[in-house]
């Protein structure tokens, strides 16, 4: 159980080592804080990603390891709730094949932005177009997040244990990050304010709330794995207590 317990913790790690990435990646290398405008011209997305390629590749390499490290962080979680009592695991399979598919299409994000930086030469509306799917891969696909996060909170409400592995709260408070994550699927419609998708709505209050939820979760697993063992160790424990005191 305690090897069992260390890797758990181990792969749980994953959420917090994913923002940092992301940061350093993000904000660091690529400097696309705030994101570069969907309305600069073809001219002006050749000439940054030309400028700054070294970088952005870089930022995206952080980037792509940081992002693989949702699925093994996905996987613990569901794992708290895992209960063998003849229910099917249906909830923790949504969250795994949800992380898995986010990770996915993030991925292919970062890898367009090392094709936009890979060849400067190359025609600017072509690199403009490359620019334009890894944002719009990167922050559009709100529908994903959304259901990795309805999986964690059906989760968490069928976990009919005495003690379950999350407080209700964790469940209720999934949802209203799942509600914060819709307005990405605005940025289709919008060039420039806040829907686009370097804008306050459809960029910064899905990922504000998206990372919030990756630090609760992780804080609140790792109680999770604590708790789990003590009632383990305690009814191991009751045989040895008959006897001493008998």
């Amino acid at each position: 159980m305690d090897l069992d317990r260390r890797t758990q913790q181990f792969w749980l790690w994953g959420g917090v080592l994913s923002i940092v990435a992301f940061f350093v990646g993000w904000v660091g290398f690529a400097q696309f804080l705030p994101p570069f405008s969907p309305g600069h011209s073809a001219a002006e997305a050749a000439e940054t990603f030309g400028e700054r390629r070294n970088a952005i590749r870089t930022g995206a390499l952080i980037m792509i390891v940081g992002t693989m490290l949702w699925v093994p962080f996905a996987a613990v979680v569901a794992a708290q709730t895992r209960v063998r009592d003849g229910r099917r695991p249906v909830n923790e399979w949504v969250q795994i094949a949800a992380a898995a598919t986010s990770t996915a299409v993030i991925l292919v994000a970062m890898m367009f932005w090392v094709v936009a930086c890979f060849r400067p030469e190359r025609d600017p509306e072509l690199t403009q177009m490359l620019v334009d799917a890894g944002f719009i891969f990167a922050i559009m696909p709100f529908i994903m997040f959304v259901v990795w996060n309805l999986g964690v909170t059906l989760a968490i409400l069928t976990d009919t244990r005495e003690s379950p592995a999350y407080p209700r709260w964790v469940a209720y408070f999934s949802v209203w990050c799942a509600v914060l994550y819709l307005p990405g699927g605005a940025l289709a419609y919008f060039h420039d304010g806040p829907f686009a998708w370097n804008g306050l709505v459809a960029f910064f209050l899905p990922a504000i709330a998206f990372f919030i939820w990756i630090l609760v979760m992780t804080v609140m697993t790792f109680d999770s794995i604590r708790r789990a063992d003590l009632p383990a160790l305690r009814t191991a424990d009751v045989p040895a207590l008959v006897e001493q005191t008998a």
